[in-house]
Order: structure tokens, then C-alpha cells, then sequence
């Protein structure tokens, strides 16, 4: 069976601080970053982290009904781009090229 490396999948799901926000924690296969995928069509993102190699979380401001078993798909063309600051943290940064077809 083949694995599916283009898309996350939503395992749990939890009430935020505000009643109108969620703590949503993925997992996925292959070598990506949280930031790696579409979590823009769950709502307005505030924050999210990896957890491991595979798994993450965001806090999201959700716009519409999310329900855990939910696929959620990579980015389209993004360009990562790693920072790294003193205390050797690592900031990535996905661009999104508006002239890409």
C-alpha cells in the first residue's frame, strides 16, 4: 500500500482559549514541516508547532465545522526557507509565487 505524502490528517481536535478557537493536532507522512500544509482552509491560523518528526498542532480561529479524520492538503508550491536565530531555534517560511502557473 502505497503512503500518502500530500496531505495531513486531522487526529484530534480540542476547544481553545476562546470559544471560537481550536487546537487542531495533525499527523502526517513524509519529510514536511506543519507549516507545510493548507491550514489556512481550517480558519484563521494564530499559531501552530511541530511535535515530532510527523506530527503538530495549530490554534486556529475556525470559519466553518472541522471534524477530526479531515484531510487537510500541502500547500501548492511553496519555497521553504529556514531561519535560524541565536539560540539556534529554526523559523521556516513558505512563499507562495503569485507568478507560478
Amino acid at each position: 500500500m502505497k503512503k500518502n505524502t500530500d496531505r495531513g490528517l486531522i487526529v484530534g481536535l480540542h476547544h481553545g482559549a476562546s470559544p471560537d478557537t481550536l487546537h487542531v493536532n495533525l499527523k502526517w507522512e513524509g519529510d514536511h514541516d506543519i507549516s507545510a500544509f493548507d491550514l489556512g482552509s481550517l480558519g484563521e491560523v494564530l499559531h501552530c508547532e511541530n511535535e515530532s518528526e510527523n506530527t503538530g498542532w495549530a490554534i486556529v480561529r475556525s470559519s466553518h465545522l472541522v471534524s477530526p479524520g479531515e484531510a487537510i492538503p500541502l500547500r501548492k508550491r511553496a519555497e521553504n526557507f529556514e531561519l535560524r536565530n541565536r539560540n539556534n531555534s529554526c523559523l521556516s517560511l513558505f512563499l507562495l509565487s503569485l507568478f507560478q502557473r
